[in-house]
């Protein structure tokens, strides 16, 4: 899925840039590869607020496929700083 979401993105964008043609999607393709991010990293930031709310209790996230791997990215490098266990739901 990082490959799919990185030709979906950035890849889309450096072929856009690239063909005169296509000039006119390029604003386009901006929107789409920030409002990833931004919707990513608004949904890290959410299940954080619920981890911290609801500390020492498991919190079960269920997202879409698509997102899982930057999900499980992000929330990884903040459990490193936060003491917060990540499992698959295969390790229950």
């Amino acid at each position: 899925m990082e490959s799919k979401q990185y030709y979906a993105g950035d890849g889309l964008a450096r072929i856009v840039a690239l063909t005169p043609a296509l000039t006119k999607f390029s604003e386009f393709c901006k929107f789409k590869h920030d409002f990833w991010i931004t919707r990513n990293n608004t949904m890290i930031d959410n299940i954080m607020k619920r981890v911290y709310e609801f500390r020492p209790k498991t919190v079960l996230v269920i997202c879409g496929f698509e997102h899982r791997y930057y999900l499980r990215n992000g929330l990884r490098e903040k459990s490193s700083k936060e003491a917060i266990l990540l499992k698959d739901y295969m390790a229950y």
